[in-house]
């Protein structure tokens, strides 16, 4: 008898009381034009009906896995110990990927095998119904260029490389947004990819709608609490990569984007300049 082949990917789907959102992601996940995957879900605790509504789902690859609340970062790397793709794909509880988006990523990953990490661009959904489109910068010198200045990738968007995530260690949590010790789990965790000279990228395609909401994991911080972790993340990000003395303007100007997206400017126009011809 011959052993089923281990899934290509293993999508990783953290939830904690998404009752309202999580039906539409799960279906939007289940509605990939690409096949070869499992699909985690990881319920962290909900007690808002969530996990009844997980129980619905009957399909051969969905994995779901109840436990106590112990926030994203745990969660996650529980997540990845469990993965058995040779790709891990994010989503959040709130997201929808759209029908291509596996296959997309898998197609450029199987073509591109010095990019360990890879993002899209994503469309963002206002409370007000309003979308607007994020982009990063598309190359792996590009992504480099600007890591002081923007987290090159959008998390619930990444597909990556499972080896390479594990072999940096997974997560660390002492960058868990969700209990409130910093804003950057992703950020420092694709800092450390990129430290072993691995790549990250971006597809130039929205792929993702993300649905931006007040109850989002950075949302309810304080602007003192957002301004004083992005500073404290840039200033290592400067040291653990050997940056030079011009690294301190762009940190600079992180602090000033954060008042103004504070005081309600909305900023994906800045993403979207950060990324403006980088590429061509």
């Amino acid at each position: 008898m011959h052993k089923k082949a281990e899934p290509m990917v293993t999508v990783l789907l953290p939830v904690y009381n998404a009752v309202d959102t999580i039906k539409e992601t799960v279906e939007s996940v289940l509605c990939q034009t690409f096949e070869d995957y499992e699909f985690i879900i990881i319920n962290d605790g909900s007690n808002d009906g969530t996990a009844d509504l997980l129980n619905e789902f009957n399909d051969r690859r969905i994995t779901i896995i109840n436990k106590g609340n112990e926030g994203l970062v745990k969660t996650l790397n529980l997540g990845i110990s469990a993965a058995k793709g040779k790709y891990i794909a994010r989503v959040d509880a709130d997201d929808i990927c759209l029908p291509e988006r596996l296959q997309e990523q898998v197609e450029f990953l199987e073509r591109n095998p010095d990019v360990s990490v890879l993002g899209t661009v994503v469309k963002v959904l206002y409370p007000d119904g309003k979308t607007q489109i994020r982009k990063r910068p598309l190359s792996p010198e590009q992504v480099r260029k600007n890591i002081l200045k923007i987290c090159p990738v959008a998390h619930p968007t990444v597909m990556m490389r499972t080896e390479t995530v594990k072999g940096v260690g997974c997560y660390d949590i002492k960058f868990d947004a969700s209990l409130g010790f910093s804003v950057g789990e992703d950020y420092h965790l694709w800092v450390k990819i990129l430290r072993t000279g691995a790549k990250i990228a971006n597809l130039d395609k929205p792929l993702l709608i993300l649905r931006k909401t007040h109850g989002s994991v950075s949302g309810g911080k304080s602007l003192k609490f957002k301004l004083i972790e992005r500073i404290k993340m840039r200033l290592w990000i400067k040291n653990y990569l050997n940056i030079g003395c011009w690294g301190y303007f762009p940190i600079l100007l992180v602090g000033l984007a954060t008042i103004f997206h504070e005081s309600g400017f909305n900023i994906d126009g800045l993403f979207n300049f950060i990324s403006k011809n980088n590429d061509t």
